[in-house]
């Protein structure tokens, strides 16, 4: 339970674009690049359930925002990459109900064994999301859905951070 916000940005200014972005590029430009997200962990009827929203954001900004465009198969699970839609800035909306196939309690072992299976978990997902260039209109959003298998491993007594194998259908 809880939430977890991110943002981030870079900005390059004409004088250190030269070497910060392409030698090869002739010009000095003016471009950055901001993100962010709000991911909420809500409750549910059983214990270990979890409801996750996401909400995430992305953006070209400056002058010379052109040289950069976004795909949307970035940020939504299950779109080819060849048939996904591009431009400027991408929205994207993520919906996932998390339970728990198994799962072993810390109070069970005193220490972590070697190596254990910690939990195993299902995950189903639906994504939707836009790339648009100032403003999203209603026949840009695709979406997406799917199933992920989350894994988590202890590996020589440490905890590793959750594996996921991931099922998606772009719609």
């Amino acid at each position: 339970h809880g939430w977890r916000m991110s943002l981030s940005g870079e900005y390059y200014n004409k004088q250190n674009s030269y070497t910060d972005l392409d030698p090869a590029y002739r010009e000095p430009i003016q471009y950055g690049v901001v993100e962010g997200g709000l991911s909420l962990y809500l409750p549910s009827f059983a214990s270990y359930h979890v409801n996750y929203i996401s909400a995430y954001g992305y953006s070209a900004v400056g002058p010379d925002r052109k040289i950069q465009k976004v795909r949307l198969n970035r940020f939504v699970r299950g779109m080819a990459y060849d048939l996904s839609p591009s431009d400027f800035a991408a929205a994207v909306f993520t919906y996932e109900y998390r339970f728990p196939v198994f799962w072993i309690s810390s109070e069970v072992f005193r220490g972590d064994p070697e190596l254990m299976i910690r939990e195993f978990a299902l995950a189903p997902f639906v994504d939707c999301g836009a790339v648009f260039d100032r403003r999203a209109s209603r026949g840009d959003w695709q979406g997406a859905y799917g199933i992920s298998l989350i894994f988590g491993l202890n590996i020589l007594y440490l905890p590793l951070a959750d594996f996921r194998v991931t099922y998606a259908r772009g719609t």
